[in-house]
């Protein structure tokens, strides 16, 4: 097991390259950025890329298409992953604007 630092957390992993540990963090490789000590490792190249100990990761994903029905940042949808939880955020009803009121002159408002 190595320790590296992922997004500014450290964290243990068995991971052997950096696509390994992005498909541990529930990613797809073709879907992420990846900065390594520094520089961006090519997404081509991902599977090349040997984890040491001590390395220091920066991981963005990519979504398309406005789909957010993940919207929780990594280190959340990780804890509840751990927790056994979806790592979703519970939905709530969508806000509806009623139609718009008019001041009412009988009360003096709008004058």
């Amino acid at each position: 097991m190595l320790t590296v630092t992922v997004n500014g957390e450290s964290r243990r992993t068995a991971a052997a390259t950096v696509a390994d540990l992005v498909r541990e963090l529930g990613l797809q490789p073709e879907k992420v950025a990846v900065e390594r000590n520094g520089e961006i490792a090519p997404r081509s190249q991902l599977a090349q890329v040997t984890l040491v100990e001590g390395d220091v990761l920066e991981i963005v994903h990519f979504v398309g298409g406005g789909d957010h029905s993940n919207p929780l940042p990594l280190r959340e949808r990780e804890e509840a992953r751990r927790a056994g939880g979806r790592g979703g955020r519970r939905r709530e009803p969508p806000l509806r604007a009623g139609p718009l009121s008019q001041p009412s002159p009988s009360r003096g408002e709008g004058l």
